[in-house]
């Protein structure tokens, strides 16, 4: 059976056993992590809660179905804003032939964002802190924290980040 082998991996769902976390200080240890798992974000201001995007498409080079969703968990005091928000994504071989590194016809990964950042006039900046990721064998990333976000609200119910790239919308 012909084995499928993807090159340029993105972030998935799926369980994860341990994760090592990248920030500009020490790393926060932490034991466990599964995609999905809740953490508490506190705040009150007009932007605190969950947050979603999702995407579905083909990657060009390989013709996989990729399938991607952010979770966005935000918590507003004043102007300020915390929480983080997680990726995951799900990759699908166009042929059904399993990728080498899972074995299977399908690979999914996750990574969760700890960020940090503020809100005036309608504008937001988000930072990233820290980012965790899984022992994946099908991730061979080496992730860190990224450049900032910039984006605007356009409405109580979405957020608009990364020049469109990215609407997010609110859950209820």
């Amino acid at each position: 059976m012909k084995k499928l082998v993807l090159g340029a991996l993105l972030i998935s769902i799926g369980a994860v056993n341990c994760l090592t976390f990248t920030s500009g200080g020490a790393a926060p240890q932490v034991a466990a992590y599964k995609p999905g798992t809740p953490q508490q974000v506190t705040g009150q201001g007009g932007l605190t809660g969950t947050w979603g995007f999702v995407t579905d498409g083909v990657d060009p080079e390989t013709q996989a179905r990729v399938q991607t969703s952010e979770e966005w968990v935000l918590g507003q005091t004043g102007d300020n804003l915390t929480g983080y928000y997680e990726v995951r994504t799900r990759f699908t071989s166009p042929n059904g032939a399993p990728y080498e590194c899972s074995g299977v016809p399908h690979m999914n990964q996750a990574a969760r964002y700890q960020i940090h950042g503020g809100v005036s006039s309608g504008m937001l900046r988000i930072f990233e802190d820290a980012v965790a990721s899984s022992d994946n064998p099908c991730d061979r990333r080496q992730l860190a924290p990224g450049p900032s976000h910039a984006g605007r609200v356009i409405s109580p119910a979405q957020i608009e980040l990364d020049e469109g790239r990215r609407v997010l919308m609110r859950k209820q």
